[in-house]
């Protein structure tokens, strides 16, 4: 049982380490291909927690947002969702994303559903917050235009 216990710690503890602390600030503080590949190296790691691997995607969704690949932040961001679904951000930034690409409807649900998450525990709760606020007013007054129907 001792030997059983032991090698599954020994297992454990060498998966759980290859979580490098610098993949993490790679992929949640860089920007650009590093960012995506230091986080795509987390998403692929088995051990790694599903809150974590909801970070991991949500973290590459948001820098495919930011340079343009929007088809793929929002695949990742639906993945973030599915195993954390109480992360406003990750609604939001697919929200954001998805009025990207003209599907206005899906965007104003995603935007409506961020905001009416409770704030997550983050130092930038307001920011985030008054970001969706202002998306869903971009939304809504897209989806109003008469060019904008789809």
């Amino acid at each position: 049982m001792r030997l059983t216990a032991s090698i599954f710690s020994l297992v454990l503890i060498t998966t759980t380490a290859r979580a490098d602390p610098k993949e993490w600030e790679a992929c949640t503080q860089g920007t650009g291909q590093a960012a995506i590949e230091a986080c795509t190296i987390l998403i692929a790691e088995l051990a790694l927690e599903k809150e974590d691997r909801s970070l991991a995607l949500l973290s590459r969704g948001a820098t495919y947002y930011n340079v343009g690949e929007y088809r793929k932040s929002i695949a990742d961001l639906t993945k973030a969702i599915e195993l954390h679904p109480d992360n406003p951000r990750s609604w939001k930034t697919r929200g954001k994303a998805n009025l990207r690409i003209g599907e206005r409807a899906k965007a104003i649900a995603d935007l409506r559903k961020s905001l009416s998450l409770p704030l997550m525990a983050t130092g930038d709760f307001a920011e985030q917050r008054n970001d969706a606020e202002l998306w869903l007013i971009i939304a809504e007054a897209t989806a109003a235009m008469p060019s904008a129907s789809k």
